[in-house]
């Protein structure tokens, strides 16, 4: 699917989900692109507790997390989200945090990365 239509469907969503499965170092680390897409469409997230996931989403305290992958607990967890109205704020929050999440933001990091392995190097 292209980018284009792609940014179309998460434009008009509701909520953002990233549910990988943990069990191995790659996935327990991952932090995937789709969730800054979530972020600066302004959606919440739905996620795993995955160690990055979890430290970016609950910074930004923009996301909410299932705890297993049954599905009876996932639709629990969206619609107690529902029911209590937490999205809106949700939805706030990752407004608020789109601005940090872009690469004029970001690009300082990246080269204090760089120098430091240029210098070690």
């Amino acid at each position: 699917m292209p980018a284009s239509e792609l940014r179309h469907y998460t434009m008009n969503s509701d909520i953002g989900v990233s549910i990988d499965k943990p069990g191995n170092p790659n996935y327990d680390n991952s932090l995937p692109n789709k969730v800054f897409d979530y972020i600066q469409a302004g959606l919440p997230v739905l996620a795993t507790r995955l160690t990055e996931l979890q430290r970016v989403l609950s910074v930004t305290g923009t996301g909410l997390f299932i705890e297993n992958h049954d599905p009876a607990h996932i639709a629990a967890v969206l619609n107690k989200a529902l029911e209590d109205g937490c999205l809106a704020e949700l939805k706030q929050r990752a407004l608020a945090a789109r601005s940090s999440f872009t690469w004029l933001s970001e690009k300082s990091v990246l080269f204090e990365v760089l120098a430091a392995a240029n210098a070690g190097g």
